[in-house]
């Protein structure tokens, strides 16, 4: 397969503050990656299985890191409809207690 999708420009195809007028939007509405893939970034927030740890990467193993043992806050990644163009790529990691009600997050 291909080893990376281009989002570019990334109004095409990620819901974020530049385009989403505040709100989130229908799946599929914009382009699809070069995988054919809908909404991988922007328009929600994704929430991951890895629990948090600010220094977790720095002492993680190099091939599927899983982030570390402790329970607590989860990471979430990919941007929202109100997120900066910054915070709308994958190695962004966002956190937070998984407990909490956000509307911005969710499941790809």
């Amino acid at each position: 397969g291909n080893k990376g999708a281009i989002y570019q420009p990334l109004t095409d195809f990620a819901w974020y503050s530049e385009n989403a007028e505040g709100k989130p939007h229908e799946v599929g509405t914009l382009k699809p990656n070069s995988l054919g893939l809908f909404d991988i970034l922007g328009n929600a927030w994704e929430w991951r299985w890895d629990n948090y740890d600010k220094s977790y990467y720095s002492k993680s193993p190099k091939t599927d890191p899983r982030g570390p043992e402790k329970d607590g806050e989860k990471v979430y990644r990919g941007g929202n409809f109100s997120s900066d163009e910054n915070f709308v790529h994958f190695s962004y990691r966002f956190h937070f207690v998984p407990t909490i009600k956000k509307g911005m997050v969710g499941m790809r």
